[in-house]
């Protein structure tokens, strides 16, 4: 799990880029992606039966 800790006067934004860069280098968005695809036809066909 990502996590980022915030400083006492760090902006939201800069907040949201850091947090973005982290999940992006984590490679989380790449697994998720790959799971959601492999559901996804697994549902269709079970909703067509």
């Amino acid at each position: 799990m990502t996590q980022i800790i915030l400083g006492e006067q760090e902006k939201l934004e800069s907040a949201l880029r850091r947090f973005r860069k982290a999940v992006s280098h984590a490679g989380i968005l790449t697994d998720y992606k790959k799971i959601g695809f492999m559901k996804r036809p697994l549902k269709s066909a079970n909703a067509k039966k």
